[in-house]
């Protein structure tokens, strides 16, 4: 792991906590977008910071939600959608959905800041 996707990697992760306490929930791809634009690093790593980033996020975010309330809400969910009584399959499919927009939305910043660049040669 190189430095670039470590600061890639918080920057997604501590940009999305701080943009989600104020914002609604797609506000973490805009912070996902800005460290793929900040940050130029290959695909898979510009994709893959944010990803693990958002990943972290939510699931560690709904995982403490749901202990909080005493795993009512994950429980209910996931027999209502899921058609079983596993309420970590919730809390897994809830990071794996934020993952998805933030790694998308990382890529999106990549191209930007190759599309704005001024061409060499």
């Amino acid at each position: 792991m190189n430095m670039q996707f470590l600061k890639s990697f918080l920057t997604s992760l501590l940009l999305s906590a701080i943009f989600q306490s104020y914002l609604p929930w797609w506000s973490a791809a805009l912070a996902a977008m800005i460290s793929g634009y900040l940050f130029a690093q290959s695909k898979l790593q510009t994709f893959l910071a944010s990803f693990s980033a958002l990943l972290l996020l939510w699931a560690g975010y709904a995982a403490w939600l749901d202990y909080r309330n005493g795993h009512i809400l994950s429980e209910r969910l996931s027999q209502l959608i899921l058609k079983s009584e596993n309420g970590f399959l919730m809390i897994a499919l809830t990071g794996i959905c934020g993952a998805v927009v933030g790694g998308a939305a990382s890529l999106t910043g990549l191209y930007a800041r190759r599309l704005l660049q001024p061409s060499k040669g």
